[in-house]
């Protein structure tokens, strides 16, 4: 049995359900009720809507064996029936029940097994037939025959795509509390929080179940007894469970902020990028695992631990030491606070020099080559026993007060609570069961004190490491919406790009890089563009192209701007290649590093226009040598490319892109005369507008 009719969404209708799940995740939904172009596929329309309602749309494929694990770890989701005759919006999925919403606006419940079966069953029926003839052949007797089918069916379907869908969540720029509410993370934390309540209430009737037994003077073996079997079956089970939600909310944490700082490193801008350098920006994205794994446990651990010295605080003054005891610990709270601050601050040193060090190393290996042929043998170690011994330094006093926050202060606390109930006890001037309750409730803070300051440890690495990370998790400003699927763009009546009184000032200098700049490209139209370095040239491409903003003046595409069209679009359109320095050939193959800019994995023309292009621009010779071709390896540890050979490949890799426009900054310096004159004949070639960059 499938899906209700009532329960389906048609094409027409999955605008009003994309823009009904961004006001679930309180996102601005206006952007689904743009007009989308209903003769195009949906796999390209989708994403785009999905994008203009600040969501996320990554289409999946649900494979016959992982139906259920796929709809689990993927909802919300927009499911599409076998043979395209509508949608589910799955809503969630938890257990063996997923909830849908209704195009009625309503919400139902169905079982997941139930949903499974009816989206494998057309899969199913195309064999079931020779299955079932396979089974009478070899005699499979009726109790064995419905899991021998089973597994037939599962054997021979087991790459088989039942049905696609698109998994829709916050992108990456929405609030933090939009995204944890995506994840479920609030309801991980509330199930947590109810599992310590109702643990620290089982503790409590623990601790009255003795104190009763102590008063009554029946506190015999058989007290005992019950007391460890309500601690087994009650306080132990609930910590388990307690535990268990606290690791779904450090698991789903962590994936967050890897995605985030991702994606912060994404759009960090090139001169963040430029001044970070390759050892800054891996330090910083390596401190996301401390913060990732020290975190969640870290800070939760923490508060929890505290809140267990408030609730064994009435113990210890209802004992023998009675407020004395109550003030011994407000001190030895505020001592260890103290103490976790001074660790804070040798850690945090550490941290900083252990980061020189690095940097240090990274641009040493970078720069071995140069060393070696310029650099005097007898200086290639100069100050490093300097360095090495600051950081020593500073690891030996951050590493004392960790041992102090983490054995010392914990044993004193022992220590000096049992020194004021000493008189108490040698002289016994207090009962039995106060003297039990004190010595009790002190053991009980010590082991609190011991987890806490592990804890707080955890936490002190977890701060040190933010002021790193944050920076990624907050880069850059937001990507512009995706252009409107049903946009059209009438390139015969625009000017192809305008810009008027375009400006650019770098943080750092006083000046504008550029001011005052309009003019207009046709398409077609072949500009040279030449001026004294420091002038502007790439500043004005890099505003071209849609890599820095404009601080002031305008720039259009079409007669668009970037905030209309989209990035995306955008990008396809102004092709840029930047200067040597900043391009790169990626460790893969030369196909991969020909069509970065188109799709992937390639298609034979694809490959057939890489093919023309590099013979266009005389790369054909470096094909020839290659026993692979285009699928041979290139890059640091691939095939060995020349300074100019890496050249051509750059300016290939913006031909095959298809743009409009081509920007190419400085792009000809390593060309010889034969392959310059080869590769202006390529451009001269092309129907695209060109700006070169050059210096006079």
């Amino acid at each position: 049995m499938g899906p209700r009719a009532s329960d389906v969404w048609t094409v027409q209708e999955l605008p009003a359900a994309l823009a009904w799940l961004a006001g679930f995740f309180r996102l601005d939904p206006v952007g689904a009720t743009s007009d989308r172009d209903s003769d195009g596929p949906i796999d390209e329309w989708l994403p785009v809507l999905a994008s203009r309602c600040d969501l996320e749309a990554v289409a999946l494929g649900l494979g016959y064996a992982d139906v259920e694990k796929t709809l689990h770890e993927a909802a919300p989701f927009v499911l599409e029936l076998p043979d395209s005759t509508g949608y589910l919006l799955v809503v969630s999925c938890r257990g063996q029940r997923v909830r849908l919403r209704t195009p009625a606006g309503e919400e139902r419940s169905w079982s997941l097994s139930q949903l499974a079966r009816s989206l494998r069953a057309p899969l199913e029926q195309q064999i079931e037939v020779p299955v079932e003839e396979l089974l009478d052949r070899t005699g499979c007797p009726p109790p064995r025959r419905v899991a021998a089918k089973q597994a037939l069916l599962g054997a021979r379907l087991a790459d088989a795509t039942v049905a696609r869908g698109w998994s829709l969540t916050p992108n990456l720029g929405a609030p933090w509390w939009t995204q944890l509410r995506a994840l479920g993370v609030p309801r991980d934390f509330f199930e947590f929080a109810a599992c310590y309540s109702v643990r620290l209430t089982a503790v409590l009737l623990s601790w009255w179940f003795l104190w009763h037994g102590a008063v009554a003077g029946a506190l015999d073996w058989g007290w005992i007894g019950g007391w460890a079997v309500f601690v087994l079956s009650a306080h132990l089970p609930i910590r388990l469970l307690e535990n268990w939600f606290l690791a779904r909310v450090s698991i789903r944490l962590g994936w967050l902020l890897r995605r985030r700082s991702l994606a912060g490193t994404l759009k960090l801008d090139p001169d963040t990028v430029g001044r970070e350098g390759t050892a800054g920006l891996l330090g910083r994205s390596l401190e996301v695992t401390t913060v990732e794994r020290s975190g969640v446990d870290g800070v939760l651990a923490s508060t929890t631990y505290l809140l267990d010295l408030l609730f064994y605080a009435p113990a210890l003054l209802v004992g023998v030491g009675g407020a004395a005891h109550g003030l011994l610990l407000l001190g030895w709270l505020a001592l260890f606070t103290a103490a976790g601050h001074r660790y804070y601050r040798r850690l945090r040193q550490s941290m900083v020099l252990r980061h020189e060090l690095t940097l240090d190393l990274v641009e040493k290996m970078v720069g071995q080559p140069t060393r070696v042929a310029q650099q005097d043998p007898a200086h290639w170690h100069h100050g490093e026993d300097e360095q090495l011994s600051r950081y020593v330094a500073a690891c030996g006093a951050a590493d004392r007060w960790e041992t102090r926050l983490g054995t010392g202060l914990a044993t004193g606390w022992v220590l000096f609570s049992l020194l004021l109930i000493l008189p108490d006890f040698v002289f016994g001037q207090v009962s039995i069961g106060r003297l039990a309750l004190s010595i009790g409730a002190i053991l009980l803070i010590r082991q609190t004190f011991t987890v806490l300051a592990q804890s707080m440890l955890a936490s002190m690495h977890t701060l040190v490491a933010w002021r790193r990370v944050a920076p990624l998790l907050r880069s850059g400003p937001p990507a512009p919406r995706a252009a409107a699927p049903g946009l059209r763009i009438d390139s015969g009546q625009d000017p192809l790009v305008t810009t008027r009184n375009l400006g650019y000032r770098y943080p750092d200098r006083p000046r504008p890089a550029l001011e005052q700049c309009t003019l207009t490209i046709e398409s077609g139209d072949r500009i040279l563009v030449e001026g004294p370095s420091g002038g502007g040239k790439t500043t004005l491409v890099s505003l071209l192209a849609g890599l820095r903003r404009p601080d002031f003046g305008v720039v259009h595409l079409h007669g668009l701007d970037l905030q209309s069209l989209g990035l995306a679009r955008w990008q396809q359109s102004i092709a840029l290649t930047p200067q040597f320095h900043d391009n790169h050939v990626f460790l893969d193959t030369l196909a991969f590093n020909l069509l970065l800019g188109r799709r992937w994995p390639p298609t034979e023309r694809d490959l057939a226009e890489a093919r023309e292009v590099c013979r266009a621009v005389g790369l054909d010779e470096l094909l020839h040598r290659m026993p692979a071709e285009l699928y041979e390896q290139v890059g640091e540890v691939g095939w060995q490319l020349s300074h100019g050979e890496r050249s051509r490949l750059f300016l290939a890799r913006s031909l095959l892109q298809g743009a409009d426009l081509l920007l190419l900054d400085e792009c000809f310096g390593a060309l010889d005369p034969v392959n310059l004159a080869r590769s202006l004949r390529a451009l001269s070639d092309r129907p695209e507008a060109i700006v070169v960059i050059a210096h006079p």
